[in-house]
């Protein structure tokens, strides 16, 4: 009850439950002291585990253990906590967990009672596990918290408001990201224009092929094109302060172009463009095999392109919801 108190929902085993207290009045100390909610215990508390709503009125310390867990768990949602963990659940509860508390959260999510943290990433507890990539790189890792405690002085932004940090977070990433990207791009099709003038297709220079010179026009407009976008996006920042949803629709442009270039790179130089840098035969220290194989995450990091296009149906054509 102390660590909840402090903005840390801790549920230990068979614990943080008052024995004298019914089930509502124990989810009433959790309801208490939240603006929205004042001395009520939300609908979704009952609906979450069933056993809670036909024990209402019951006193807490005639159920069993697993119950008294679920119990422990619903309240330390209610009761604005900054971190939920759980340590050990009951049998009874194990099989359930994760469906239910995943229920949970995306009610939480749908009343926007998101807080984001600054976790300290060398806090005991917390373990990195890298993932290796094909490139043989290891730029993403998995992330796992076992009996992490985070100080509620790490809140980013206001409590319950980690929703709209989040978005504008992201959208501040994709609102951006583009400039810097557009010169390395602009570099690239320089660069394979080029090339092109020495490696040969069907017995003359790749510029005399007509398709090859058409996908190399088309990717020098397309690269225009981003940095005219950019520049639209950093005109809505700088007239407003927020990024727009221009962000979403250049990462879709950059991402699904970077891998039309790198693409028509290994089209033109052949089994060379596959040479990677410890090779004396790799062209431009083997750059171009590493590109192509890194652009396969340009459409799933950062946002994949399935959810960008949610977002620009959703909230630029104003289309319905996909979900």
């Amino acid at each position: 009850h102390e660590i909840a108190k402090l903005g840390v929902g801790y549920v230990p085993q068979g614990r943080e439950i008052f024995a004298e207290f019914t089930v509502e009045e124990n989810l009433m100390l959790g309801a208490i002291g939240k603006n929205h909610l004042p001395n009520r215990v939300p609908d979704w508390a009952f609906e979450l585990f069933p056993v809670l709503g036909a024990r209402r009125w019951q006193r807490a310390g005639f159920m069993s253990g697993g119950e008294q867990q679920q119990l422990a768990i619903v309240r330390a949602l209610i009761g604005e906590p900054i971190l939920l963990l759980l340590d050990e659940p009951s049998e009874g509860l194990a099989p359930l967990i994760v469906h239910d508390i995943s229920r949970a959260l995306r009610r939480a999510v749908a009343d926007k009672q998101l807080t984001v943290l600054l976790v300290d990433m060398k806090s005991k507890g917390f373990e990195v596990r890298p993932l290796r990539q094909m490139t043989g790189e290891s730029e993403f890792n998995e992330l796992f918290f076992r009996d992490v405690r985070v100080p509620v002085e790490n809140v980013l932004g206001k409590v319950n408001d980690g929703w709209n940090v989040a978005v504008s977070t992201l959208m501040h990433e994709r609102g951006s990201y583009g400039a810097r990207l557009h010169l390395l791009f602009k570099r690239s099709i320089n660069r394979l224009i080029e090339l092109s003038r020495t490696f040969q297709k069907n017995g003359h220079a790749a510029t005399q092929d007509p398709l090859t010179r058409q996908k190399l026009a088309q990717c020098y407009a397309e690269i225009e094109i981003m940095r005219w976008n950019q520049m639209r996006a950093f005109s809505r920042i700088s007239a407003t302060g927020i990024p727009g949803p221009e962000g979403s629709i250049q990462k879709i442009f950059w991402s699904e172009l970077n891998q039309r270039v790198q693409q028509i790179a290994q089209e033109m130089m052949g089994p060379y463009g596959q040479l990677l840098a410890d090779d004396s035969h790799a062209v431009d220290k083997g750059i171009w095999a590493y590109g192509y194989l890194r652009t396969r995450g340009n459409t799933i990091e950062a946002g994949t392109s399935e959810v960008q296009r949610n977002i620009i149906g959703h909230f630029v054509l104003g289309l319905p919801r996909s979900y």
